[in-house]
């Protein structure tokens, strides 16, 4: 897919997360558009589409700590894996 059809889809993509989060009157926040991203990822069967939702996905995890997995938080504050940093001595 050319990449001007990619990024005009994952825009469409987008909002039609943040459309269904208000339709349903649920909070906007980075991890409930993240949610919503991942809900629309395991139903959607179009390849084009899913593509598109995983860089959605990734935008929002890049631009909302809320929207991060608490390992990915650990790993961009101290730059290493939270497995690390619990080893038994």
């Amino acid at each position: 897919m050319q990449k001007d059809k990619l990024e005009k889809l994952t825009e469409i993509v987008m909002g039609e997360a943040v459309t269904a989060l208000l339709d349903s009157n649920d909070k906007i926040s980075g991890a409930t558009l993240a949610n919503r991203l991942k809900s629309m990822l395991v139903n959607e069967a179009n390849a084009a589409r899913r593509e598109a939702i995983e860089i959605a996905l990734a935008e929002v995890r890049s631009e909302f700590a809320s929207a991060r997995d608490p390992m990915e938080s650990a790993v961009l504050a101290f730059g290493q894996s939270v497995s690390d940093s619990r080893r038994k001595h």
